[in-house]
């Protein structure tokens, strides 16, 4: 815990020397080997010759700056491979294409981008974000999530996600935090936890909704190349919904080599108060690559 907490210092006191120096670096650029934190803490930004007012001009409020600022612990962690102890175990990256039909917005299409890290083989983070596109409205979601495995022989995850969803036609978002715990073993798992959720329509004030959020899953084949399964639940990284609201999915991931997953998922979405009034809403199909090192 001890070089977890000197991680996180160290990484506060990088992004405080970054806005320390903007002026400096936006008036005299030609100033930036003078810069502390490149000069002396942080050598590999100097070797990789990174160009700091480029760094420092995404990071405004520009729809490319709110991808980038989403995922820079991520770039910082992918850089620096070990810190006081602390080492890479697994890193990934996947992307999806993403075909849908329900019944409030008819057809419409997007692409997912996702990433995340595994540090010393016990906790895992992971952020991604979500563009679905109709013919008069789109979709923008959105996730941070981390997990913590402390027992090596069981099965147990302690995890927690935080998740925006807009849709910006109709003046509608939403924040739900998520903590959960998860029973995850090779063939079937179960995670559960309370859902906060503060939803806003029309720029008005946030209506407050506490839900039970779970999710099973059940794998029939799961082996080294093909995993096949199906899960049912009212959550996923992009979306939390009530308990009517539940999705379910057929899914498989074939390995195609150490590093290469093709994933393919089909989902059927319901819609309704609460399970004894659930019907049918929506048709989803989710095909993408992950890849792992």
């Amino acid at each position: 815990m001890r070089y977890i907490l000197t991680f996180i210092v160290k990484i506060g006191g990088f992004y405080a020397h970054v806005k320390q120096y903007i002026a400096i670096v936006s008036i005299y650029p030609a100033h930036c080997e003078k810069i502390p934190f490149l000069s002396e803490n942080y050598k590999w930004v100097k070797e990789e010759k990174i160009n700091i007012v480029f760094f420092l001009n995404l990071c405004k409020n520009t729809a490319m700056g709110v991808v980038f600022k989403f995922f820079m612990p991520f770039i910082l962690l992918f850089c620096i491979q070990t810190v006081y102890g602390i080492d890479l175990t697994k890193k990934e990256i996947e992307t999806y294409l993403i075909g849908e039909y329900n019944r409030s917005f008819d057809y419409n299409i997007g692409i997912e981008a996702a990433g995340g890290i595994e540090l010393n083989n016990i906790c895992n983070f992971r952020s991604g974000v979500l563009y679905k596109k109709g013919a008069d409205s789109s979709d923008i979601n959105s996730f941070l999530g981390g997990k913590y495995s402390p027992f090596s022989k069981i099965p147990l995850s302690f995890s927690f996600l935080y998740i925006y969803n807009g849709l910006p036609e109709y003046k509608t978002n939403s924040h739900s935090i998520l903590p959960f715990i998860s029973l995850n073993t090779k063939y079937a798992g179960v995670s559960i936890g309370p859902n906060f959720k503060f939803t806003s329509f029309l720029d008005e004030t946030a209506i407050f909704e506490f839900i039970i959020s779970s999710l099973i899953y059940f794998n029939f084949i799961n082996n080294e190349t093909l995993r096949i399964g199906i899960s049912a639940g009212n959550f996923s990284e992009f979306f939390t919904r009530n308990i009517g609201a539940y999705s379910i999915r057929a899914n498989a991931e074939i390995r195609l080599n150490d590093n290469l997953l093709l994933i393919n998922e089909l989902e059927f979405l319901q819609s309704g108060a609460d399970g004894l009034t659930s019907t049918f809403f929506g048709l989803a199909l989710h095909g993408g690559v992950k890849f792992t090192w």
